[in-house]
């Protein structure tokens, strides 16, 4: 589906560009999210191209692009912050809709902060199991369990969803913002009126960052640090057509994909999953 990372970038004509941030160095757990975007791609190809519920082919009328990989050798912590904001003033096409595929969550904070210079007025739709506040972890401030801490420290208002793993520091620093909206998942019954209260706490542009245990782990295994519950297929797509539909999405990202061996579901449905949401950007 995201095919043909050979075209040459500068002469690139797109609707949407994948890109592939393998940055994995504070993962807590599980390790081996930095191999997730390489096997989204490759579920990507057995993918219909045609969608059962948009009931058209997307491929036919949007432009998808898959960029390189972008790989990080020795470089950790602040130095790969600064990495990836070199890549994004590199090669970004802001006229494209983009879709960030990482392997830890903290590499949502240097695009995030580069959308935010770009002088658009945003806020954060975060969809997982953990709030991701901490001030930071074991020493980190560039941990994937802070990465919200440092986006908050950007003064950007984040509606978290799914949320069911935190410590008591990431509890009171939520009660104490008027920045931050969380929707638990113990006491969320996600339908439409839910979805219709999540919207109510987001400004009209939106980006949205997807940390992959925000889903079911029943559908979507292949994560670092899975919980029980969250939103299962029919639960994310109701919410992100909701979005769509009603907000400018300017970018996302899809984090924490950690492929196990032999079990390719988590892969293939976000595969699945990106191309839904890229028919849900370009409408009908």
């Amino acid at each position: 589906m995201f095919l043909d990372p050979s075209i040459n970038f500068s002469k690139l004509e797109a609707d949407v560009l994948i890109h592939q941030i393998l940055y994995e160095h504070t993962s807590s757990y599980i390790k081996g999210s930095i191999k997730g975007p390489s096997e989204i791609i490759k579920a990507s190809h057995y993918v219909e191209f045609f969608d059962d519920e948009l009931q058209r082919d997307i491929s036919k009328t949007v432009k998808i692009h898959s960029c390189d990989p972008l790989s990080f050798g020795d470089k950790i912590d602040e130095k790969a912050i600064d990495y990836i904001r070199m890549y994004l003033k590199s090669i970004s096409k802001k006229e494209c809709f983009q879709i960030f595929l990482g392997a830890e969550h903290s590499i949502s904070f240097p695009i995030v902060e580069y959308f935010h210079e770009q002088n658009i007025n945003f806020g954060i739709l975060q969809i997982d199991a953990h709030a991701d506040l901490r001030e930071d972890y074991q020493g980190n401030k560039y941990s994937h369990a802070s990465v919200m801490s440092r986006i908050a420290e950007l003064q950007i208002p984040i509606t978290q969803i799914g949320i069911r793993a935190l410590c008591e520091e990431e509890f009171e620093k939520i009660n104490s913002s008027n920045q931050i909206h969380t929707f638990y998942d113990f006491e969320t019954s996600y339908n439409q009126e839910t979805w219709e209260k999540v919207a109510e706490t987001l400004p009209e542009n939106i980006y949205i960052s997807l940390d992959t245990d925000g889903l079911n782990p029943s559908e979507f295994p292949s994560v670092g640090t899975p919980e029980p519950g969250g939103l299962n297929w029919k639960e994310i797509t109701a919410l992100l057509r909701k979005i769509f539909k009603s907000r400018n999405v300017v970018a996302m990202d899809i984090v924490e994909c950690c492929p196990i061996e032999n079990d390719v579901r988590t892969q293939y449905n976000l595969a699945k999953l990106i191309y839904r949401v890229i028919g849900y950007k370009f409408g009908t």
